[in-house]
């Protein structure tokens, strides 16, 4: 049999990007925010970056979110 290639990369909500960067500038280290969202602290502060560079116009790409993801974002939002 064939091998099928598939694309790992995960791709992430506006609001998850966001609200990773907001628990960043609120004073959490880069390693707490990527442990806790299981992402690359690389990624986190390239995230960071784009919100410095664009602000509001950050982040408006399309993504796809996976369950927990949208987990973390709904209680995040419910507790502040």
């Amino acid at each position: 049999m064939g091998e099928v290639e598939m694309d790992v990369r995960r791709k992430f909500t506006r609001e998850f990007k966001l609200t990773a960067v907001r628990r960043l500038e609120a004073g959490q280290s880069t390693a707490e925010v990527a442990r806790a969202l299981e992402v690359h602290p690389s990624t986190l502060r390239d995230w960071r970056a784009e919100m410095r560079k664009h602000g509001e116009e950050a982040f408006l790409g399309n993504g796809s979110q996976r369950k927990e993801e949208g987990r973390v974002a709904e209680l995040e939002r419910k507790i502040g």
